[in-house]
């Protein structure tokens, strides 16, 4: 019998998006959920070797408590350490030189309308309200800090983005939902915390689009175009090296 689903108290991706729960922590999924967590990669795309298939498929449920109130990081750590000792798991990681999207600006120094230096914009104890889906208005300024939001509007269209974030994060959240087939990294330049804002419509078969949720036909302004007319930045095809988490060792755990 699987473990009843205990939701996560936070995302459990590679941002930095946290509500502490003070010492105690509990939440039900998969092992490659948990890896990822532990080690700060992206959820939907992370490139692992050496996982077997029950890793994605069998949940397993954690309630554990800390010591404290731990931080998102401490977290990470402890969640490391259970892994080890739970799972048996040994990991590494390994450069390798693959076929990536390069994510540039196409001005040098200048972005779109659609992004700009979190300390150009207001702090993160502001927050306009969102005008609602019906609403053609949207703003930078509406969207909650350090985590990512897609709001949904009645032509199928998405506003996505966040405040507070940087631009290797806004690349992995295009790999996750572009379907490229290759993931995006970031060759901007820009350092620090940003704050961005994209509207598009999503591929049929984009993880963003459920069911019923889907046009009937693609239209619209794609993630690419978006990148590109938004954000004043534009996604080549080049080879780069990149960081592979590779699994040596994991094993079931015997139940406690």
């Amino acid at each position: 019998m699987s473990p009843k689903y205990t939701e996560p108290p936070f995302s459990l991706d590679s941002d930095d998006a946290f509500k502490s729960t003070g010492s105690l922590f509990e939440v039900t999924s998969n092992l490659r959920t948990y890896i990822a967590f532990a080690y700060k990669l992206n959820q939907l795309n992370p490139m692992f070797e050496g996982l077997p298939q029950w890793a994605s498929t069998k949940k397993f449920a954690i309630h554990a408590r800390a010591a404290g109130s731990p931080t998102k990081d401490q977290l990470r750590q402890m969640m490391q350490a259970l892994l080890k000792d739970r799972f048996k798991l040994a990991i590494h990681f390994e450069t390798r030189e693959m076929p990536v999207f390069a994510m540039t600006l196409i001005k040098p120094g200048k972005t779109g309308d659609g992004l700009r230096l979190h300390a150009d914009g207001p702090g993160c104890d502001v927050r306009l309200p969102n005008p609602g889906p019906d609403s053609p208005e949207a703003s930078m300024d509406m969207l909650p800090c350090s985590t990512y939001t897609a709001l949904t509007k009645p032509d199928h269209s998405l506003i996505m983005g966040s405040r507070n974030t940087t631009l290797s994060q806004i690349a992995v959240a295009f790999s996750n939902i572009g379907g490229y087939g290759r993931p995006v990294v970031d060759q901007t330049g820009i350092t620090g915390a940003v704050d961005f804002a994209v509207r598009f419509t999503p591929d049929p078969q984009s993880p963003l689009v459920h069911g019923d949720a889907a046009p009937a036909e693609f239209q619209g302004e794609s993630l690419t175009q978006a990148i590109k007319e938004q954000l004043g930045m534009k996604l080549t095809p080049v080879k780069a090296q990149v960081s592979i988490p590779v699994v040596e060792r994991v094993e079931m755990p015997t139940d406690n």
